[in-house]
């Protein structure tokens, strides 16, 4: 049951304790942007990244914005609380 899944993954998504950067392509097919919204508003702090022009998989279609996101990210400190 596809609503009851998403109802389960919405209740789990408050208990990530962890830093958590959620990237999603704007022009996703599979999943919606608001997929990755709802993802990121979830979980407590956790960083949202879109990019233009990108399907489904932005480390692949995106590679070198989402590398610089990703480096970002990690060596932004979003570890060093962990």
């Amino acid at each position: 049951n596809p609503t009851r899944d998403k109802e389960r993954l919405d209740d789990r998504l408050a208990s990530i304790k962890v830093p958590t950067l959620v990237t999603w392509g704007k022009q996703d097919k599979l999943l919606p942007i608001a997929s990755g919204e709802r993802y990121a508003a979830g979980i407590a702090g956790a960083k949202m990244v879109s990019f233009d022009k990108c399907g489904h998989i932005p480390p692949i279609e995106k590679t070198e914005e989402f590398l610089a996101v990703l480096t970002g990210f990690l060596g932004g400190g979003a570890l060093a609380a962990h």
